[in-house]
């Protein structure tokens, strides 16, 4: 699993590439990790649910899975809106840090959050 130092890495390469920017704005990537369908259909241009067939120019491939709360009415959330990845960095003893990528946003998103939520997790090779 990729620690956060990693998923920054990523995130750097992508937003330098001009190919994968959005409206020229490097913050703008969002669409380019996304997957090429699931997403809920959203009308903003940059919005990883506008115009799904132009997502994914990295390959990355990002499905809208949502995630599963057990502590959050203990279901499944999401499916379709949003994208979410640990990382294998902690930022306290009960969070880590993970990325997350939403059907109505055109960043990829850094946040923390307690380990209870079952977010995905993308595999890297050493």
């Amino acid at each position: 699993m990729p620690s956060d130092a990693e998923w920054s890495e990523l995130e750097d390469y992508v937003s330098s590439q001009d190919t994968f920017l959005c409206n020229n704005n490097s913050t703008y990537i969002a669409k380019a990790l996304a997957a090429t369908t699931g997403w809920t259909s959203y009308s903003s241009t940059c919005a990883v649910g506008y115009n799904q067939s132009s997502n994914d120019a990295t390959g990355f491939g990002a499905l809208p899975v949502g995630f599963y709360g057990m502590y959050i009415n203990n279901g499944y959330h999401n499916s379709g809106a949003s994208a979410c990845f640990w990382s294998a960095t902690e930022n306290s003893s009960f969070a880590a840090w993970y990325r997350s990528l939403d059907y109505d946003d055109a960043n990829l998103n850094r946040s923390s959050y307690n380990i209870s939520i079952e977010y995905s997790v993308r595999c890297l090779r050493d």
